[in-house]
């Protein structure tokens, strides 16, 4: 079984895709509002989801898992301290052999987002702040289209957990 943990993806809908194909999966996010809308999204598949409502740079564990998906926090974290921290907890979470999966603002991507600063990434920016736990897999950048029409520019990376 494939166990899943998804920072930052409250409202998605990767959490209910990933139960109906049977994986354990663990959402995190800051908003319980967006828990909440996970959950009216995911139906009934929401009752085999462990949401939790929570700050990822203020929690100490993380139960183990084969796979870390963010596609929404890592760009809010614009302290040294708190990327610190965060890297030090998937270093921890992410089994040997697992992946950590993370889209974030690219270089030239947008300098704010939801009325807040962010911090944007160029390729070997994100691979140095992963290169302690992980190797990459693969960077791609990707348009991401608002719903109101304009576009974000995003750095995905793919790394695998080191032995």
């Amino acid at each position: 079984e494939l166990r899943v943990t998804d920072v930052g993806g409250g409202s998605s809908i990767l959490a209910r895709r990933l139960a109906e194909r049977e994986c354990e999966v663990r959402v995190m996010d800051i908003s319980s509002a967006a828990i909440e809308r996970g959950k009216a999204r995911a139906g009934e598949c929401g009752e085999r989801v462990q949401w939790m409502v929570g700050d990822v740079t203020r929690v100490d564990e993380l139960p183990a898992c084969d796979v870390w998906h963010d596609r929404a926090a890592f760009h809010f974290l614009t302290s040294e301290a708190d990327r610190a921290r965060y890297v030090r907890l998937a270093e921890r979470t992410v089994r040997e052999d697992g992946y950590l999966i993370v889209g974030t603002f690219a270089d030239d991507g947008p300098e704010r987002c939801s009325g807040l600063m962010v911090e944007r990434y160029g390729e070997e920016q994100l691979r140095k702040v992963f290169a302690n736990g992980f190797e990459v897999v693969e960077m791609k950048r990707a348009g991401h289209m608002t719903p109101w029409g304009k576009e974000q520019r995003f750095l995905w990376g793919v790394f695998r957990r080191g032995r």
